[in-house]
């Protein structure tokens, strides 16, 4: 049963991300609006992307941790708003980006590059990327998906990859599932492993949605049993503030 629940919790937050099918720049989203107890490390990712030597930052973590929250706060922090014109910050979504190929187009459209995807369309986004060399921010998110694609073609993404790394004005902010580091022999990266939250910033993150659950004393086994895991905690929340508590008593049963 435990099982189901969780095949649940990744089904939601998978169709909550997936971009949308058209070729328009698909505009970044905002953080949630409750969001606690990731202060430290949006401090942390922020003052590594202010300074040259160590603009390449990788946040990696199992699914349902809020990696993608994590960096859109980053990317609304004051500091990351000074050196970062709003138009010089990127969002690359890739999560439907199966291929080589399908991540190139995902960064043509987002970069507004102009022409047909085809050969020479790194070359493309290299020479647009390089005509200015005002800091720019990309954030590459849910970039494992390119990245353990089955066309046989993770060397191709790659290589684009480490072509991007090699424009010291563009900083790289790559959220991704798992423990291992894209391309960890030829790029530098600080890597930013991201952890459960404390029971205490569940709590607030569980009340702040369903302010009824202040005395139900069944939250804290809930929260812990759910890994303390912000995405499941919010959907659980909110379930809970529809009247849908089937879920719940699944859980604690």
């Amino acid at each position: 049963m435990h099982e189901d629940v969780k095949q649940i919790l990744a089904k939601t937050q998978q169709s909550a991300t997936l971009p949308s099918s058209d070729t328009v720049v698909q505009q970044m989203p905002l953080k949630p609006a409750v969001f606690h107890g990731r202060d430290v490390i949006i401090e942390e990712i922020t003052q590594l992307l202010l300074k040259e030597e160590t603009s390449r930052v990788c946040v990696l973590g199992p699914g349902g941790m809020g990696k993608t929250s994590v960096a859109l706060g980053v990317v609304k922090q004051p500091l990351i708003k000074a050196r970062f014109l709003p138009e010089n910050v990127v969002w690359m979504p890739c999560i439907e980006a199966t291929s080589a190929t399908l991540l190139l187009e995902i960064l043509c459209t987002q970069l507004q590059v102009p022409g047909n995807i085809g050969q020479g369309t790194i070359e493309k986004i290299i020479s647009l990327l390089a005509t200015s060399t005002q800091p720019r921010l990309i954030l590459l998110d849910n970039f494992e998906t390119p990245y353990n694609a089955l066309d046989g073609a993770q060397n191709q993404v790659e290589d684009d990859l480490r072509r991007l790394t090699m424009l010291s004005h563009v900083a790289i902010l790559v959220t991704m599932q798992g423990r291992y580091l894209p391309c960890d022999e030829a790029i530098k990266w600080q890597s930013q492993e991201i952890q459960p939250t404390d029971e205490a910033a569940c709590l607030r993150i569980y009340r702040s949605i369903y302010p009824n659950s202040e005395n139900d004393p069944d939250v804290g086994r809930l929260l812990c049993i759910l890994g303390h895991m912000p995405f499941a905690v919010t959907l659980m929340a909110r379930l809970a503030k529809e009247g849908l508590s089937t879920a719940k008593e699944l859980i604690l049963a």
